[in-house]
């Protein structure tokens, strides 16, 4: 492709940035709700960005415990959300 070849910069949406930030702002209030032992392992993997196994070993729990803990406070998440999404098409 010719345009991409002379370095085509696509058009970045400021509303779409907006939107995201307002997005991330209200993943982590729901984050923030969740009950302590699934917020934190969720803000260590995906805002300190620490691996299973270092959050394990901070936490001193097996990789196994922790991988359960993340999954099932991310499904919190997503029910939340669904949940939310649900009131706003209401």
């Amino acid at each position: 492709d010719k345009i991409m070849e002379d370095g085509f910069m696509p058009y970045i949406d400021s509303r779409q940035k907006t939107q995201d930030y307002f997005t991330a702002k209200e993943l982590l209030v729901i984050i923030k709700s969740l009950h302590e032992k699934y917020r934190e392992v969720i803000l260590m993997k995906y805002v300190e960005d620490l691996s299973t196994e270092e959050i394990a070993f901070a936490l001193d729990e097996t990789e196994n415990n922790i991988y359960v803990r993340i999954s099932r406070g991310l499904k919190s998440v997503k029910d939340i959300l669904k949940k939310q999404t649900m009131k706003k098409a209401q």
